[in-house]
């Protein structure tokens, strides 16, 4: 027999998006949980549209009974779920929940809800947000926060994380879903009856989020309290949503939704410091919105991107970096987060810029979508609220704490959806009181913010623009030129003041760095990098020339805004920039009309900026490298886009690290576009993740070597262009230590002692401690002696020196001690009295400043010293090996064992490490082989050798004749020039991966296989009988090769090298009649020629075909005819010697001969009649098995 724990309430359950099958229609789920063996249990589930009388059964076996195997002393917990499907979308239903839970007793439990807005339907409609809700330790403002809720009877609550504030487990969840409130896993206590909680949660949907505390209940108690708690979408690329979520995502927390004009996404932000979790969770988002249509677009995290008091994220962090950026790209119009148990609301935000936050400085409470991201935090749901300023956040708008005036309240943020604008409030769950307001409002945009546009930043010295023109006038300095001051000033004084002064010079024109005359400009920002904020500051149109050299004199008492020298009216006021809090800040202001103004023919004059009160803003000029930008956002024109080309890249990274690699930075655009990362490939020895502009690639544990891959890049236009990233992964070097202690192998060679003030003329060398201290004036000498040399135990001139460490055993704790080099010589018998009172860090007896310190105080044990600095200048210069003077910071001494101490092993000692010497790799020359025109993969590496066993890699190939490709298994692609036959050399290098590296070449024969003789032979009676003729033969360029004049019946035969050679003869009343293509000679006598690709042949003449290599044997032959049927005669040669002759018919126009073996035919006729040939193939095939081939040869005559 079971218990009821938590009765119905409604979810979503596991919906399609709009245009996948089942989203014809909408759907609930619902959940409710028993305690206790369920073996007995019935249950029935009904439903109707209201005003129906007559029920709808569920099967009853659809009901999904989760087990959760936890049990808190009342039996097994059993959370049981069913969906409703094919309900009308924007309609009222109500179902019945009627349970048999063993006792014979029934229960039943009835509630009405409404379905959603179908996608895409503009009706208006209210929800609500908040986070950081329930706990059962304090539950009295969730109940009050919850009944306001009731009041306002919003569509559903988007709930931001953290639901349950404690741990998360399922009798935590209690104080949300049952008819009692838990004060601990075993007792609780019942409702406050004006709890309108159960009421809500059973007609109304709650979509949750996952929270930082949401997940304590699995990780640190093994329950999955959160995911039987709540049902949603669990995403099923091309079957319910665009995308599956990422692998390794645990179901149920990346999903979305639609609603009406609105696409919900909700994601798990606890990996917001995963780079390889949050690329995933974007990549997942930028899919899934990329296939909506909504108005709107608002994403739902946990964590806030920054601006949370008591929170660290920010500007700086992977996470803004990730996410804010993309956010924009994907036309996200609100961020909704919780986390920070405050409220506050952002300005638009745009991105990052040298870790600086980048925004839309608009505090009007009026944000345009295409703006940037706002940020929305209500962590004020029920949990104790936290106090914080967000004064130091100047990107932040407005900011409510319990410190903060006015005050945060616990509350919910409200949220109307229209066509035109997201209204959002700040509602007291109190009184209802709306404590801040703010719109987003549709400027036009389009889907979310996004528009079918391209990026142009114009900003001195990035990609070459040089244009940025700025300065300040100063009337209490006015002839000082400030053009090239490192800031630009703003501030007003009683009679004047400090007014900025910037433009960006050739703007427009038809090279790829400008903005053509005729591009549809969408917007225009620009931009400043604050480094003090103050008073608000007017934006003014200049109407005269002007340059940086201006003063306030030259331009006569500054600049007037009277319409004549500046504008009268702004093109834009901006608020308060705050304070010095403002530093660092990246402002963005919208200058789009002044820029469509000036495309459109008005003079570029710039701007004036003129302060608005005397509390003055500063921001960095030109001169810096955070100056003024432009932005300017353009429609695409496709048609006169020159498309980019993607730049190969390299890069080098130490073993089990990582590396940023910036692969735009070498790509090229002609149009100056914003270049785009589009994907990037896998690596084969390590992992690669797009971040931002960037890629980052971490190599595999351990591995050292080279690795590879590629990525594709866009300019925006549907074009992309791919490049290669080729990684040098350094090993980490081979430590080996020598130690110096003294009676420790033999060594002898320290020497110590204390000097002390009292004893001034005693000789402590042989004392077993060593002592410090500065009441008392005590001080210590120490030195190791021939540790510098070639002999075993010495440390080796040129060594590579990682660290060196002196360790003492400290056997009195005291104050902290300071370690300096000695100047000049000293000896173990020295005292207080011989080096004239002690020792002196003054730069003369000893360094002034210390190699190190204990870093405060001592204590007793072992004390570890960096001496890495001395022991590396030591190795350069042997001789100033003078040691080091130990001396006090104050009056509490410290004790330490000398190297006479008994205890050898307590003895003071240096340890010395240093890297093993990397052996260089041997590379060993080459021989390859390949054929006219075909690519050769080619294992350089195989007989390459590396005595440490290094991974070897080629690192650089080149060839003279060719082009050579580094293949990520270690070969490299060998591809001849086009035409090129012939011996070729390959250089190459081979990587060891720890610095080593050598060099080899490899020899390639690209063979010809078309390449012999041919001779024609034009029988005794000479070339046409015995008429002499000329004959020039030319290649296919028309250079003359050989020319043959006054051929007769004396010279009947010439040989020529097979190649696109054309020949043409000529006698009296005779016409070119033949030609030799592709190394096939043809001959006949004019007067025997017969129009057509062919070759005639009578039975005195004979065509020759002698291969060139002596390696190389046809293995096949087919000649094609041009009569159907026929006899040749066919003479077979191999090494010189006659193998075969025969006299071949054919039929169907075609012979073809197998299994033979030779390096010459000859080919005649049988009879009067030509053998007219018009094709010739072969085999071809190596001896030496380096290759084969199938050569055809077909007669072009002219």
């Amino acid at each position: 027999m079971s218990t009821l724990r938590q009765p119905p309430r409604i979810q979503l359950g596991d919906a399609p998006l709009a245009g996948y099958a089942g989203s014809e229609t909408d759907q609930i789920a619902i959940l409710w949980q028993t305690e206790g063996d369920t073996s007995d249990d019935t249950f029935t589930v009904e439903y109707r549209a209201v005003g129906e009388t007559d029920w709808n059964s569920v099967d009853s076996s659809t009901i999904n009974h989760l087990f959760s195997g936890v049990d808190d002393g009342r039996g097994e917990r059993v959370t049981h779920e069913v969906e409703i499907n094919g309900l009308s979308y924007d309609s009222s239903y109500e179902y019945r929940v009627t349970m048999d839970l063993g006792d014979g007793a029934t229960q039943s439990f009835d509630a009405t809800f409404d379905t959603r807005l179908e996608a895409g339907d503009m009706s208006e409609f209210t929800f609500v947000t908040y986070g950081d809700s329930t706990n059962y330790r304090s539950i009295e403002p969730f109940i009050e926060v919850q009944n306001r809720i009731t009041e306002l009877d919003p569509a559903f609550t988007l709930m931001v994380g953290d639901n349950e504030q404690n741990d998360g487990r399922y009798w935590e969840y209690d104080a949300r879903f049952t008819e009692f409130v838990p004060l601990d896993s075993s007792s609780e206590v019942p409702r406050p009856e004006n709890d309108t909680t159960l009421d809500w949660i059973a007609s109304n949907i709650d979509y949750p989020n996952y929270g930082n505390h949401d997940i304590r209940a699995l990780r640190d108690h093994g329950q999955n309290t959160y995911f039987d708690s709540y049902s949603v979408p669990i995403p099923v690329g091309g079957v319910t949503a665009p995308a599956s979520i990422p692998d390794g995502t645990l179901p149920e927390l990346h999903y979305s939704f639609d609603y009406g004009m609105v696409h919900f996404v909700q994601f798990d932000s606890n990996q917001l410091d995963s780079l390889e979790g949050m690329q995933a969770a974007i990549d997942w988002m930028r899919a899934d919105i990329a296939a909506t249509d909504a108005q709107w677009v608002i994403v739902n995290g946990h964590h806030p991107i920054g601006g949370g008091p008591s929170k660290s994220e920010g500007p700086e962090d992977l996470y803004w970096k990730l996410l804010v950026p993309a956010m924009n790209e994907m036309g996200v119009d609100l961020f909704l987060t919780g986390h920070s148990h405050t409220y506050s609301v952002t300005s638009p935000l745009v991105g990052v810029y040298d870790d600086l936050p980048v925004f839309v400085d608009d505090n009007d409470n009026i944000y345009e979508s295409s703006d940037g991201v706002v940020q929305v935090v209500n962590g004020s749901g029920g949990t104790p609220l936290r106090s914080g300023s967000h004064s130091g956040y100047s990107y932040v708008e407005a900011g409510f704490s319990t410190t903060s005036d006015p005050s945060s309240e616990f509350g919910v943020t409200q949220i109307h959806v229209s066509e035109n604008a997201l209204t959002v409030e700040y509602v007291a769950s109190s009184d209802g009181s709306i404590l801040h307001s703010f719109q987003v409002v549709n400027d036009g945009s389009g889907l979310g913010g996004q528009q079918d546009t391209t990026t142009r930043i114009f900003e001195e010295g990035e990609r070459g623009y040089t244009g940025v023109q700025d300065t300040f006038i100063d009337s209490d300095d006015p002839d000082e030129n400030n053009g090239e001051a490192a800031e630009v000033e703003i501030d007003e004084f009683s009679d004047g003041g400090e007014f900025a002064l910037v433009r960006f010079d050739d703007l427009f024109g038809e090279t790829g760095s400008q903005l053509a005359n005729d591009a549809n400009i969408v917007s225009a920002r620009l931009e400043f990098t604050f480094t003090n904020g103050g008073d608000s500051f007017g934006i003014h149109r200049m109407l005269t020339d002007w340059d940086e050299a201006s003063t306030w004199n030259s331009l006569v008492d500054g600049v007037a805004t009277d319409g004549v020298e500046a504008a009268i009216d702004p093109t834009l006021v901006t608020g308060t920039t705050g304070d010095s809090s403002r530093s660092g800040t990246v402002l963005s202001y919208d200058v789009t009309a002044d820029v469509q103004d000036w495309q459109n023919g008005s003079a570029n004059f710039g701007w004036l900026v003129a302060p608005g009160g005397s509390d003055g803003v500063d921001w960095a000029s030109s001169e810096t490298g955070n100056g003024p930008r432009l932005i300017v956002e353009l429609e695409k024109d496709v048609d006169t886009n020159v498309a980019a080309t993607a730049v190969d890249d390299v890069a080098t990274v130490m073993e089990d690290s990582n590396v940023t690699i910036d692969v735009l930075a070498n790509d090229i655009d002609p149009d100056d576009h914003v270049l785009l990362i589009d994907s990037v490939s896998e690596a084969t020895n390590g992992t690669v993740h797009i971040f931002g502009d960037s890629i980052i690639y971490t190599p595999n544990a351990d591995f050292h070597g080279q690795d590879s891959f590629t990525y594709s890049m866009t300019d925006g236009f549907g074009e992309t262009s791919e490049a290669t990233v080729s990684v040098t992964v350094e090993g980490t070097p081979e430590l080996s230590s020598l130690r110096f202690q003294e009676g420790v192998n033999g060594y002898s060679g320290t020497v110590d002692t204390s000097l002390f003030a009292s004893s001034a003329d005693d000789d402590s060398s042989e004392d077993s401690e060593l002592e410090i201290d500065s009441s008392s004036e005590k001080h210590t000498l120490i030195r190791f002696e021939d540790i510098f040399g070639n002999e075993d135990g010495q440390i080796a001139p040129g060594s590579d020196i990682v660290s060196a460490q002196l360790v003492f055993d400290v056997t009195s704790s005291g104050d902290e001690i300071t370690l300096h080099e000695m100047l000049g010589t000293w000896e173990e018998t020295a005292s207080w009295s011989s080096l004239v009172d002690g020792i002196s860090a003054d730069g003369v007896e000893a360094a002034e400043t210390p190699v190190t310190t204990s870093g405060g105080s001592v204590g007793t044990g072992t004390l570890e010293l960096d001496v890495t600095d001395s022991i590396l200048k030591w190795l350069d210069d042997p001789s100033s090996n003078n040691g080091w003077a130990i001396l006090p910071t104050d009056s509490d001494g410290v004790d330490l064992i000398s190297s006479e101490g008994s205890n050898v092993a307590a003895r003071p000692e240096l340890v010395v490490n240093f890297a093993v010497p990397n052996a260089d790799p041997v590379a060993v020359d080459d021989a390859a082989e390949t054929l006219l025109g075909e690519a050769a993969t080619i294992d350089v590496l195989g007989n390459d050798t590396d005595a440490d066993g290094d991974l070897l890699a080629v690192t650089e190939a080149n060839a003279v004749n060719g082009s050579v490709t580094l293949n990520v298994d270690g070969t490299i692609g060998y591809t001849p020039n086009e035409g090129f036959s012939g011996t070729d050399t390959i250089d190459y290098v081979v990587s060891d991966g720890n610095g080593g590296s050598d060099s080899a070449q490899v020899s390639v024969d690209v063979v010809d296989p078309f390449l012999g003789t041919v001779d024609i032979d034009f029988g005794k009676h000479g070339y046409f009988g015995r008429t002499a003729a000329d004959i020039s033969v030319t290649d296919a360029d028309g250079a003359v090769q050989s020319d043959y004049q006054k051929l007769n019946w004396f010279s009947n035969k010439i040989i020529l090298d097979a190649a696109d050679l054309k020949i043409t003869s000529s006698g009296p009343g005779y016409d070119s009649v033949s030609a030799i293509k592709g190394g096939l000679g043809v001959s006949s006598r004019a007067d025997k020629f017969l129009s057509g690709d062919r070759l005639d042949i009578d039975r005195k003449e004979k065509l020759n075909i002698k291969l060139m290599d002596d390696d190389e044997v046809a293995t096949r032959l087919v000649l094609d005819f041009a009569e159907q049927e026929g006899d040749v005669q066919l003479v077979f040669f191999n090494d010189g010697e006659r193998v075969a002759k025969d006299t071949y018919s054919y039929d169907n126009g075609m012979l073809e001969l197998t299994d033979l073996a030779f390096d010459k035919v000859r080919i005649s006729g049988t009879g009067e009649d030509d053998v007219r040939i018009t094709g010739i193939e072969y085999d071809l095939y190596d001896e030496n098995s380096l290759f084969e081939a199938n050569v055809v040869d077909s007669f072009e005559f002219v």
